[in-house]
């Protein structure tokens, strides 16, 4: 389902990679077996699953990953809703970046906090602005919601010396750093490889708790994440109550582990994302406006435009969609209150390639149109 004929906006994965005739021998294989198709017992989800989950992080990372400090979830937000539920209480702040993943904002306040932004900078949160919250809002604030690699909406990425800084904070300030490391895995350079999780620099405070998905990278319906932190803390979780994910879907992922298929598909989606990517980049460069500004992430699925102060996203997407095109005003993404109408937000995902040029064009052209004096 899309929002228009040139629909830059959704942030779906492309169906030319989901890989069906593999996933359809696995799931017939899963079939007969009866552990897979029956309840899960154990509130952390699959045992065998989250066995071949711990294995193959432990392939892609230094810091060790035991199975018991995993909790499988139906998906990235599942798993960052329950964090929050885990770490905060009714009345808490939760700090999250600004701009943000737009569906979280609400997400996290049904959990009876308040959310406040923390300005991004172009390598991760401003970490001045984070302590001069935690200074003036003390015990309240539990917990720091981000996106360190590949951001959503900005594709800005974390450097490691943010990175270690925050968790130094996280310590001094007594807040958990629930990290959403969706996109950490889908760089497009191998030789521009993005720094370890922020998990790896908690090496001992258990400050970070992380938070991934495969919906992504394998199938948008397979609904399955996981939750990584310590024993203790994955135990809490487990103690929540929270429903628990299918034996089914998580074998799945655990069989293209065991096949050895899944760092293939990682490498199938960086070079097929990457070339998406690049179309749109350099579909920008040849149709943008001079004015018009732009982030070039080396991952994820997002770029974020920014508008001279002369215009407005609002009045942008009223002219494109009228031409087919719609992206994501940025003004979505930020906490209500602060929401500046000066970005754009468009996807190279999931549109065929003829597609996503030509809605860039369309864009283009309709931006050339606007009233704008900046040079």
């Amino acid at each position: 389902m899309t929002y228009s004929e040139y629909d830059l906006r959704s942030g779906y994965p492309h169906m030319d990679l989901i890989q069906r005739d593999l996933l359809t021998n696995i799931m017939a294989d899963l079939m007969q077996r009866d552990v897979a198709l029956q309840y899960t017992f154990d509130r952390a989800g699959d045992p065998w699953s989250r066995e071949q989950l711990a294995a193959w992080m432990n392939t892609q990372q230094e810091t060790p990953v035991l199975p018991d400090e995993l909790h499988i979830t139906a998906g990235a937000i599942p798993a960052i809703d329950q964090i929050a539920r885990y770490s905060t209480k009714a009345g808490d702040i939760i700090l999250v970046e600004n701009p943000t993943f737009y569906y979280l904002i609400s997400k996290l306040e049904l959990n009876h906090c308040e959310v406040m932004g923390v300005p991004m900078e172009a390598d991760g949160a401003d970490l001045n602005a984070l302590e001069d919250l935690c200074r003036q809002h003390g015990e309240r604030i539990s917990m720091f919601y981000c996106i360190p690699t590949y951001h959503n909406p900005t594709g800005y990425t974390y450097s490691a010396e943010k990175r270690r800084a925050l968790v130094e904070l996280a310590e001094k300030y007594n807040f958990t750093i629930c990290e959403d490391s969706t996109y950490q895995m889908l760089y497009f350079d191998e030789n521009d490889l993005p720094p370890p999780l922020i998990r790896e620099f908690d090496t001992e405070s258990g400050r970070v708790i992380t938070a991934g998905s495969f919906n992504k990278l394998i199938l948008p319906a397979l609904r399955v994440g996981w939750i990584w932190g310590k024993t203790e803390q994955a135990e809490g979780i487990k103690a929540a109550k929270t429903a628990v994910t299918s034996a089914f879907m998580s074998q799945i992922v655990g069989e293209l582990i065991v096949r050895d298929e899944m760092n293939q598909m990682l490498d199938t989606a960086r070079k097929f994302y990457g070339d998406k990517y690049s179309l749109m980049v350099d579909a920008l460069r040849a149709n943008a406006p001079e004015w018009l500004q732009w982030v070039e992430p080396n991952g994820g699925y997002f770029i974020w435009l920014t508008l001279p102060e002369e215009l407005t996203a609002t009045d942008v997407y009223a002219a494109t969609e009228a031409e087919g095109v719609t992206f994501l005003p940025g003004r979505n993404a930020f906490v209500r209150g602060d929401a500046p109408d000066r970005y754009m937000r468009i996807c190279f995902a999931m549109q065929p390639d003829d597609v996503l040029v030509r809605g860039v064009e369309i864009m283009c052209d309709v931006l050339k149109k606007m009233p704008v004096t900046a040079g």
